[in-house]
């Protein structure tokens, strides 16, 4: 809702800000990147989005964005300068037994994290 719409756009200008004021170096990952856009996609009143655009237009920031491919036509394509500084990579769900192997492989661990038992 409007709410989390809200409460993300101002922690990403935050954030966005922040990552201006550094001297370092700094590689973004924004998991779901259309909520920047939220319900205001065709509107000139996006703030993050307006900031974001501008910090990756001057080379200030690199981004990684993360969404599904219906929803990157939905919001991503509808802006084509925003689009201009991603490159859509396409990543695969990983199979049923892919899975069990990852999960295997990190059992040691997650077990010592976690402090249960992992079967």
């Amino acid at each position: 809702g409007t709410i989390y719409h809200d409460e993300f756009q101002q922690r990403l200008k935050s954030v966005l800000k922040d990552i201006k004021c550094s001297n370092d170096s700094f590689i973004l990952f924004i998991d779901e990147i259309h909520l920047i856009f939220g319900d205001k996609i065709n509107q000139n009143t996006n703030d993050a989005a307006d900031l974001l655009k501008a910090m990756l237009g001057r080379d200030e920031l690199q981004c990684i964005g993360a969404t599904t491919l219906d929803i990157y036509k939905e919001y991503i394509e509808k802006d084509p300068t925003f689009e201009t500084y991603f490159q859509q990579i396409f990543v695969e769900e990983v199979s049923i037994n892919d899975c069990i192997s990852i999960l295997h492989s990190l059992k040691d661990r997650y077990e010592l994290k976690f402090g249960g038992m992992m079967t």
